[in-house]
């Protein structure tokens, strides 16, 4: 807390009149990380191909991660931010989940719990890239995954 404050130039009593804690200044950032990548990376209005648009989402969603550094492990990886119910992220996939099948071209899922295992595949890729990974190699792997669980047969 002595580091933000200090960082921010303001008092620790400025901090906790915005901020009652330290985990709710990451739930705070989280919130604006899931905002800015929803601004970087929407859903067009029309879907021509759906797998060409989960290959760039969960690449933009890999990339626009590693590009956080440090505030990845801060936002991502503390206990704190692990046990939070409404998770911006697992929301998200669901809804992509949800608007292929409506358009059928997703396999018929249950988009809540698909959702959390693809975020935790997204996730484990970005880990795996940042531990020296070849990126090229995690991403052709990742889409591979995502097509197969996704796209209708």
């Amino acid at each position: 807390m002595e580091d933000i404050v200090r960082e921010a130039g303001a008092a620790k009593g400025t901090f906790y009149l915005y901020f009652p804690s330290f985990d709710a200044l990451l739930v705070a950032l989280r919130e604006r990380v899931f905002a800015e990548f929803d601004t970087r990376y929407p859903l067009p209005a029309a879907v021509k191909d759906w797998g060409s648009l989960s290959d760039s989402l969960a690449t933009g969603f890999v990339d626009f991660t590693l590009g956080l550094g440090g505030l990845h492990h801060a936002l991502f990886h503390s206990t704190a931010m692990q046990t939070l119910e409404s998770f911006g992220a697992v929301s998200r996939i669901a809804a992509f989940i949800e608007a292929g099948m409506k358009a059928r071209a997703f396999t018929k899922l249950d988009a809540q719990p698909m959702a959390r295992l693809i975020f935790a595949m997204l996730h484990e890729a970005v880990d795996a890239i940042e531990g020296g990974e070849d990126r090229a190699r995690v991403l052709r792997s990742l889409h591979t995954l995502l097509h197969r669980v996704l796209l209708a047969r």
